[in-house]
Order: structure tokens, then sequence, then C-alpha cells
């Protein structure tokens, strides 16, 4: 009898794969109804969908299409590789739309006939700055509530005093101390940069950790510490509020760009987002010239990456333009737009090298480039050193987090 049912649910295995698999296309509208286009919000494997699996509930910015934002999620799913990753599910009970993660109907269908008890074994605040956020605030503390173990992984501290200057009538101060309250019942808690321990600290809550940026974890140093081809790439682009004016922005960094080309250097725009893109075209437009280009594939996180690695030196706006630079072993001048940049800056150690956008100084880039030129080699193994240190201390502590889920598991 039992091997009969045996065969049954083989057979139906056989057929809902051969269904999956004749609907399933990312690029079709009813696959991405069905089946969510986000792949934040799918398993490894359709197997996965036919057993219990380990899940961990990711909460965090995803789907804009921001490679910074993407660079996290994949670090977060290979240093915890154990679980399945997917961007955590309010059920429906917070209304917050503009940061609902509704899951596709296969999640709801494995939810419902599959893993209908403690469907998360753990909840992640993830990468980013997102500790000053009302909206995250909200569906982490939902997770906690519902009896999920909450863990705090390199995510970013939001400035209050740079963020009360641009919306005074919320009180970031006394948000921050919400999240502390929240945060004191996280199973774990570690933060980007030492700013964001410090902000931490100074309303109330000393028990942080300073891991590094997580999406360091997804870098690997290239070989060669050598000046190779006098090529700089630069990104331009932002969301959200800044020091100084974008438009003054781009204009200093033509002026940047002009005396680059004049010197020998060979110049390429890398985006980030679409709207660095399109930034990147605009101002290609200003010069005539064939030393000057744009990365074309930036969508693609690992053709990116081997893209930075061909860099002598990277110029950059958006955070993690700058992280995965460093990440590679690729020296890089940051345009501080907010606090967090400095907070990563200072946590490499290279906090001489972010140059705040509201007091840019054409001259002030130049001069930091030629001094990167000057004393290549031993930057690069600055760079190196610092991110080697940063991703065997996120191996690590990722490990200990694994450990305390697993023993926690098995008392209950």
């Amino acid at each position: 009898m039992s091997s009969q049912k045996d065969m049954q649910i083989s057979s139906i295995k056989r057929k809902s794969k051969l269904i999956f698999n004749k609907i399933y296309n990312p690029q079709s509208k009813l696959s991405q109804l069905l089946f969510s286009s986000r792949y934040a919000k799918s398993f490894k494997k359709i197997d996965d969908y036919f057993s219990i699996q380990p899940i961990a509930g990711y909460v965090g910015w995803l789907g804009d299409a921001n490679l910074g934002d993407e660079a996290l999620y994949l670090a977060f799913k290979d240093l915890f590789s154990e679980f399945q990753v997917l961007t955590y599910d309010d059920f429906g009970e917070l209304n917050y739309a503009y940061h609902r993660a509704i899951h596709p109907l296969e999640l709801y269908l494995y939810r419902n006939f599959i893993k209908s008890q403690d469907f998360y074994n753990l909840v992640f605040l993830g990468g980013g700055t997102l500790i000053h956020w009302q909206s995250y605030l909200e569906r982490f503390q939902h997770a906690l509530q519902k009896g999920y173990q909450g863990i705090v992984f390199g995510t970013g501290v939001g400035d209050p005093d740079f963020w009360s200057d641009y919306y005074s009538d919320i009180n970031y101060s006394a948000l921050i101390n919400q999240w502390v309250q929240v945060l004191s019942k996280a199973k774990y808690v570690s933060v980007r940069g030492f700013r964001s321990a410090k902000i931490l600290e100074n309303h109330g809550f000393s028990n942080a950790k300073v891991i590094g940026d997580p999406a360091l974890s997804i870098c690997t140093p290239r070989d060669s510490s050598l000046l190779k081809n006098r090529k700089i790439a630069i990104n331009l682009g932002s969301h959200g509020q800044m020091w100084g004016s974008q438009s003054l922005v781009i204009k200093n960094i033509i002026e940047v760009v002009n005396h680059l080309l004049a010197n020998n250097w060979l110049v390429e725009f890398i985006p980030m987002h679409q709207k660095d893109f399109d930034i990147g075209l605009d101002l290609i437009r200003n010069f005539n010239s064939k030393n000057i280009s744009i990365w074309r594939k930036y969508k693609d996180i690992q053709q990116t990456l081997f893209r930075i690695k061909s860099y002598d030196i990277v110029i950059g706006q958006r955070l993690h333009s700058v992280v995965l630079a460093h990440g590679c072993g690729v020296p890089a001048i940051m345009l501080e737009y907010q606090p967090k940049c400095r907070d990563f800056m200072e946590s490499m150690g290279m906090e001489r090298y972010s140059l705040r956008t509201d007091t840019l100084i054409i001259d002030n880039v130049l001069e930091l480039v030629e001094e990167i030129e000057n004393n290549y080699e031993q930057h690069c193994e600055k760079l190196i050193s610092k991110g080697n240190h940063y991703r065997l201390l996120q191996k690590m502590a990722a490990q200990e987090v694994v450990s305390m889920i697993v023993a926690g598991s098995t008392k209950g």
C-alpha cells in the first residue's frame, strides 16, 4: 500500500515539475503574476518545495534593480547557504504597502500544505542603512512578536542629525530609541561600521558588533595590485536626501573627467542603478573622446565585479560602488553624499578618501587620484588586508548565528 502511495507522490512531483517548467519563465507576465519576478521570493530548486526547508526571512530593500541592494542579498545567501533566504512576508498583517513583500503562489501553497508551522527559522534585518526607518522597524518588530528569532547582520544605522535636517517633522532620535528597544530583543546584533555602533551606544545599546558591510563577502580581491591601464571608473547617482546638490556634483565631476582625459586616463561610467546609467549616458555627450565609455551590463553582479577588477581607481557616489571596489582590492574615492558613506570608509581605514558632496572641490579629487597613483601598491595591500579581515569576521559571525539557531531549535 505504501509503495502505491509513493508511486502516486512521485507521479505528482513529475507532473508538477512539468507544469512548473512550462509556466515558469521570468520574462512572461503570467510567470510574474504566479511566481513573482523577484528572485528573493523563490527556493533554490524545484525539489525544495516538496520538503520542510530551513527558511530565513529577509527584511531589507529589494526589487528596485539597485545593484548594491542585490549584492547585499546575495551576500546573505552565500553566508547563510544552509537556509532558503526569502523576503519576509508580512502575510497581510501590516499596512505598509510600499514595503510589502507578499509571496507568490508557490510559496503560499508551500506555507499552507508543506510547512504550515513556524514558517521562518529566523528573520534577518538585512544589509543597507535601515535602522532609522519606521517601516523597517515595524516589519522587524512584527517578526519578533510572531516569535521568530531576529538577527541583525551588518546593518547600517541612519544618522538622526542628518535625517532630522531634512524631515523636521520626524523625531529621529526618538525613533532610534524605539529601534534600541526592539534590537534588545534580537538574538544577535551587528552593524556595518563604528559610526553605526556609536549611534546605538549613544541611545543606550552597547552590544552591537562591527562586522563591516556584508557585500564585501561576495568579493574576491584581484590578483595584481599594480597600476595597469590608467583606467578610472566613475559612479554618479543617489536616492533620497544628500549633502549639497546632485547638479553641482555632476558639474564638478565633468571638470574632473576633463582633467583625467587630458592626462591620458581612460574613463568609464559604472552604474549601480538605471538612474546612474541615464546620468552616465547624458554625461558622455559632454566629451568628444574615444577614451570614455559606460558599462552596460551593470545588472549582472558577477560580470560587474569582474569589470571592477579591471579598473585602477573608482570614484563613486553610491555607497556600494565603493564597497564593491574595496572588496575587489581596487582603490576608491567616495563622493560622500550621506553619513553612511563615511561610516563605511572609516570601517576600512579610508576616511581620508571620502569627500563630502556639499564641499566638493575639483582639485581635491584630482589630488587624491594622484596620491593613490603614487602609492598604488601599498594602498591596494591595505584594502585587501581590510577586506580579508571583514570577510573572515563575517564568516565567523555567520557560523555563530547558525550555531545559535541550531542550538535554539534543539532545545525546543
